[in-house]
């Protein structure tokens, strides 16, 4: 089986399309583990201030 160069570079481009979205794809993902983290954060500690305040 012959590859050519068009081909070989085809095969390139789709790998690094490939890693750019899987790439992205974490990029979010951690983003929102973040912000998600964060907000359950505030509310918790909202919570406790309400459970503080009222004895």
């Amino acid at each position: 089986m012959d590859f050519s160069i068009k081909q070989a570079l085809t095969v390139v481009v789709v790998l690094v399309a490939a890693v750019a979205v899987v790439a992205t794809a974490i990029s979010m993902t951690n983003s929102n583990n973040k912000n998600t983290k964060d907000q359950n954060e505030a509310l918790w500690n909202k919570i406790q201030e309400n459970s503080n305040a009222q004895g």
